[in-house]
């Protein structure tokens, strides 16, 4: 994503593209809030135990999916034919973040986003799931934020510095799968 503001308009309106790009993570933080907070209201209708449950059950195929690699999401990217047609940089920043926010339609690295929202859907209430959407928005956008401005300092690309890919996204997964799992467990201790 960060070479997305970039590779258009090499550094020149990257700071419309990001402050569009926060603009759009803020929207679909709460577009999302907007169904998973009756969700949650919902699911607390069932008891505890098994939403404790339902939750550790989650974590763990969550957690051994990123351990195994295979960490699920669309295969897709956030369109980038929409940079090509001329799109103003904070408009295609809206664009982009907002897109990008849903975390339902981008390819992810780790499930940690996941494990969060369904922690925050089935144990936590509306602030729980108001805080780690917002949370979730700040990470992303610090990130793609970073990266470009990394870029824009060193006037290249930062996303493939020596390692392929695959290895940079192993690290997290790791680091995911390890917070998962401590913070379900710490979750279900607390609750027993």
């Amino acid at each position: 994503m960060a070479g997305v503001s970039g590779s258009y308009d090499p550094f020149s309106r990257s700071s419309r593209f990001l402050g569009g790009f926060t603009l759009g993570l803020l929207l679909s933080a709460a577009f999302l809030g907007a169904i998973l907070v009756p969700t949650s209201i919902a699911v607390h209708l069932l008891p505890g135990s098994y939403r404790i449950g339902l939750l550790g059950a989650v974590a763990v195929v969550l957690a051994t999916l990123d351990l195994l690699g295979r960490t699920p999401y669309m295969q897709r990217q956030v369109p980038q034919r929409l940079g090509l047609d001329g799109v103003p940089a904070g408009t295609l920043g809206i664009i982009y973040g907002a897109d990008a926010g849903l975390h339902v339609t981008t390819q992810k690295t780790t499930s940690l986003i996941w494990g969060g929202l369904v922690g925050a859907v089935l144990i936590g209430g509306p602030s729980t799931i108001g805080a780690t959407l917002v949370a979730a928005a700040i990470g992303y956008g610090t990130a793609v934020t970073s990266a470009t401005l990394i870029g824009k300092l060193l006037k290249r690309d930062i996303s493939g510095w020596g390692w392929s890919s695959k290895s940079w996204s192993r690290v997290p997964q790791i680091v995911s799968a390890i917070v998962l799992i401590i913070a379900t467990g710490a979750t279900v201790l607390s609750h027993l």
